[in-house]
This record gives C-alpha cells, sequence and structure tokens, in this order.
C-alpha cells in the first residue's frame, strides 16, 4: 500500500472508509490511517551580540580601527618601537617619536672624521650631517671609545635651518680610537688612527 502521508494514501483511506459496514469500525480505521502531521518547523533564535555590530577593521587585522595604530596597514602585534601612537609598519621614522601629526623629525643622516688623526688640536676635524634641517636646535651626541688616545666635546649642535655641524678632536697619544655619533635611535660609527703628523 502506498505511504499513508501521500496524497494518494489518503484518498485511498478515505475510500476504504465510506466502504466500511459499520460507522465506529470506519471512524477507528479511519483514525488508524490517518496520515502522520510533520513537526512544525523551528529555526534557531536569531543570535546577537552583546555589544552590538561589529566594529569595522580596513586592514583586517584583528584591532578595530578605533584602537588601531595602523588603519590601513595589517599589523596584529600593534609594535610601536618609538611609542608616539604611529605602528611602526605606517611609521615614516619608527625609531624617533613624531605623535599626532607632526612631521619626521630630522635623523643623523652620516659622520665625517678627518684621517689620519693628529696628536693635538684637529680643529673642525669631524662633522655630523643630518637628513633635513633642523626645525630647533639639535644635539647630536659624541663619544669616543678610547678617551686616552682622543677626545670629543659630549655632544655638536645643529643649528635651526642647518643640516651640518662641525666638532674638535683632540689627539692625546697614538693609537687607535673609534667616534660615534647618536641622535634618537640612529647612530654612527667612524674608526680612526691617531698619528704623531709632521
Amino acid at each position: 500500500m502506498p505511504a499513508t502521508g501521500s496524497a494518494t494514501g489518503h484518498a485511498q483511506v478515505a475510500k476504504k472508509c465510506k466502504k466500511s459496514k459499520s460507522a465506529v469500525a470506519a471512524k477507528k480505521k479511519c483514525k488508524k490511517k490517518k496520515a502522520p502531521v510533520p513537526a512544525p518547523t523551528t529555526l534557531p533564535p536569531a543570535t546577537t551580540s552583546p555589544t552590538g555590530p561589529t566594529p569595522l577593521d580596513a586592514d583586517g587585522d584583528g584591532v578595530p580601527d578605533a584602537t588601531d595604530n595602523c588603519v590601513n596597514d595589517s599589523n596584529p602585534d600593534q609594535g610601536d618601537a618609538d611609542g608616539d601612537d604611529h605602528g611602526d609598519v605606517c611609521d615614516a621614522c619608527p625609531q624617533t617619536s613624531n605623535p599626532g601629526s607632526a612631521t619626521c623629525p630630522p635623523q643623523l643622516d652620516y659622520m665625517n672624521v678627518a684621517s689620519p688623526l693628529c696628536v693635538g688640536s684637529n680643529l673642525e676635524a669631524g662633522s655630523v650631517v643630518l637628513t633635513a634641517p633642523a626645525a630647533a636646535e639639535t644635539a647630536v651626541s659624541l663619544i669616543s671609545s678610547a678617551p686616552s688616545v682622543a677626545t670629543v666635546p659630549g655632544s655638536v649642535i645643529v643649528s635651526t635651518g642647518q643640516t651640518l655641524a662641525s666638532f674638535d678632536i683632540t689627539g692625546l697619544q697614538t693609537g687607535s680610537v673609534e667616534i660615534t655619533a647618536i641622535l634618537g635611535g640612529d647612530q654612527w660609527v667612524e674608526p680612526r688612527d691617531v698619528e704623531n703628523c709632521p
């Protein structure tokens, strides 16, 4: 016999019930043959976020734009070496702080040191050069690796609007020395010999 849930099955059950001699028997028979009613389909309740809509994340790094230190460049670790709230991947000068919309300050480009250095005064024997004119007076630190061989001032000042400043080196005895210039996270090292010049 066809499945009772089909349209054909309903028709056959109804026909058999009509042919039955006893109304009570027909009623019982019809109840027995009645097609099962499928259970109503229920949808799971809609899920709602307790925090509201998902925050924007333009670069897809998992950090919402509102707190991302590089909104348009993916940097899930939010690295910020100079602590200026500009992430390293989008910071023009990641080792030198330039908070807000401030331009990147000039950095140390290189240092010149005369060769050889002589025992005695070496006037303007060294100079430091910045990558751009100084926005204000900028001190570049100087260090001698062997102060018993040659000395340098503790720093040299690059004047506002200038990119270069010179400094003196005093040779005390023959030997080798390294002169180091430091500005922010940049440094430049120049090894030199100090000689008894004629």
